[in-house]
């Protein structure tokens, strides 16, 4: 009864971790990893915790065991004295330690069974304990990777705003190109401004010229009246 307790026990039990073992991640979700992660240690916990229960148990079972060979062992040894002494007179006294012994030896396979079914039990779940334990190592190195992916991806995302922000700003007007029209156009205004100074100083001289040519005719014009020119 006990063995069938325990059977089912630990059916259950290892039933459950494995579905944890095949339980499907998304292994691009942190989060969901974390999740896993947490149940994966609680299932540890749970499975050390039932081990040690299952050799606890073992232990006891096989301390009776251990004192029922005992007891056997020394049935037999006295029931072997009786029927060896060369005295049939006394070999009644064989029988009550004979129907003992018998009893002792009933005892004894189910009491090894269940030793036997508490040492599968702990080993099943210790060997359990280590295929969780190593999934966790896996998915904690896992997880360590994502998030250093994660670090370095926000790292490029944010670099690459920067830059994208910078770049707007060379798209603008370029300073040369800017100094280079100014330039252009205050030689222009130069050029303009000469241009006009000379041709206003050409024009007053134009002007002096008339007027002293006007003066001169008028002189001419006196000394032609007067007979005399020079």
């Amino acid at each position: 009864m006990a063995q069938s307790v325990l059977q089912k026990l630990r059916t259950i039990i290892l039933g459950n971790m494995h579905a944890l073992l095949d339980k499907v991640i998304d292994l691009n979700s942190p989060a969901a990893i974390r999740q896993y992660i947490r149940d994966l240690e609680t299932a540890i916990e749970d499975l050390q915790s039932e081990a040690s229960i299952a050799q606890g148990s073992m232990k006891t079972q096989d301390d009776k065991l251990t004192g029922l060979d005992a007891q056997i062992k020394e049935l037999n040894t006295n029931i072997d004295f009786i029927l060896g002494d060369g005295d049939d007179t006394n070999d009644h006294l064989a029988e009550p330690l004979q129907a003992r012994l018998i009893g002792l030896e009933q005892q004894r396979l189910p009491l090894l069974k269940e030793v036997e079914g508490y040492r599968q039990t702990m080993e099943a779940l210790d060997q359990t304990a280590s295929s969780l334990k190593a999934k966790h190592e896996a998915m904690m190195a896992q997880l360590n990777l994502i998030e250093q992916q994660s670090k370095a991806t926000a790292a490029k995302t944010k670099a690459a705003n920067a830059i994208e922000a910078a770049a707007r700003f060379t798209e603008g007007p370029s300073v040369d190109n800017v100094a280079e029209r100014v330039t252009q156009q205050a030689n222009v205004a130069d050029a303009r401004l000469q241009r006009a100074m000379g041709d206003a100083q050409t024009g007053l001289g134009q002007d002096a010229l008339i007027a002293e040519a006007r003066a001169r005719i008028e002189v001419r014009k006196t000394q032609l009246k007067q007979g005399t020119q020079k």
